[in-house]
């Protein structure tokens, strides 16, 4: 009877280990020995582990509460980014706003609406955090300022051109009536004349 069965696997992971020379059938490598069986089992295991492992550490953290992602996306798209300037939320993936995404879907499986989740963000982090400001008063100043200061400036551009188009039409008529000849023989006699200056 072999002892071999009766050693432990640590014992023969101790154990200084035999090369076998030749043919692997007659040296008990084609069924494989006790200790390559143990580096098999532990490799399996090792797997198996890993494998659970990230299953584990890869679900969304936004399912677990029962708010699906695309809720939680709805709501950011209408944020910024509290660290990047003009990048939304729903776009940015620094850590603050992973943080950020993580508690709008807390405040959304706690039952608050869209607007309440934006609400409270604008209450502690101010009015940058959507873009636009909430006060109906500032909002619609936002909105009608640049329109208004677009109407002022093409109108003063017009009252300009217009004026500008009026006094030529109006100095024209003058040297009309003051009996300048616009005939033309005096009109190339002139032309010619000036001509003749620069040379």
């Amino acid at each position: 009877m072999s002892s071999l069965p009766l050693l432990s696997p640590l014992r023969l992971a101790l154990k200084r280990p035999v090369i076998p020379t030749g043919n692997p059938v007659k040296c008990g490598r084609a069924n494989g020995s006790p200790l390559q069986r143990f580096d098999r089992n532990w490799l399996r295991f090792g797997v198996a582990v890993s494998v659970l492992l990230l299953l584990v550490a890869g679900r969304p953290q936004a399912q677990d509460s029962g708010v699906s992602d695309t809720e939680v996306i709805q709501v950011a798209e209408r944020m910024y980014c509290p660290v990047c300037e003009n990048i939304p939320l729903d776009e940015c993936q620094t850590t603050a706003c992973l943080e950020w995404k993580e508690e709008i879907a807390a405040q959304l499986s706690a039952g608050r609406t869209p607007q309440q989740v934006i609400d409270s963000f604008v209450a502690r982090f101010g009015d940058h955090v959507v873009g636009l400001p909430q006060d109906p008063l500032l909002r619609a100043l936002t909105f009608l300022l640049p329109a208004v200061a677009t109407l002022l400036a093409l109108s003063a551009g017009l009252y300009t051109f217009r004026r500008f188009a009026g006094s030529q039409r109006l100095s024209l008529k003058r040297e009309a009536m003051a009996g300048g000849d616009f005939s033309d023989a005096s009109y190339r006699q002139r032309l010619e004349n000036d001509v003749r200056a620069l040379r």
